[in-house]
C-alpha cells in the first residue's frame, strides 16, 4: 500500500511540473504590450504570474492557454474561479496581468 501511495505521488508531482510547460513564456515584446495595458507590468511581473497560473489554476485542471480567451474574459473566468484558486489581491493581479496580455485580440 505505501509504493502504491508514493507511486501515485510521484506521478502527481511529475502532472504538476508539467501543467505550464506549454504556455507562453514572456519576453520583451511581451512586456511592451503588457505596458499598453497595465503601466506598472514588468518582466518579473509577467513571469510572476504565469507561474502563478500554472501552480494554482493547475493544480485542478490544465491550464487553458491565454489566447483562448479575450482579455474581458479572462477578468470574468479569473474572477469567477479567484475563491477556488485561492488567489486574491495582488497574485489575482498579476494572474490576469499575464493571461490578458497573451490573451486574444
Amino acid at each position: 500500500m505505501a509504493l502504491c501511495t508514493a507511486a501515485v505521488l510521484a506521478i502527481a508531482a511529475v502532472i504538476g511540473a508539467c501543467a505550464g510547460a506549454g504556455l507562453p513564456t514572456v519576453g520583451e515584446a511581451d512586456v511592451v504590450r503588457a505596458q499598453a495595458l497595465f503601466p506598472e507590468a514588468t518582466r518579473d511581473r509577467l513571469v510572476s504570474g504565469r507561474q502563478i497560473y500554472s501552480q494554482r489554476c493547475g493544480r485542478c485542471h490544465e491550464p487553458f492557454q491565454p489566447a483562448t480567451r479575450t482579455p474581458d474574459q479572462w477578468r470574468l473566468a479569473v474572477a469567477e474561479m479567484s475563491e477556488r484558486a485561492r488567489l486574491h489581491g495582488e497574485r489575482q493581479a498579476l494572474v490576469l496581468e499575464y493571461l490578458q496580455t497573451f490573451a486574444a485580440r
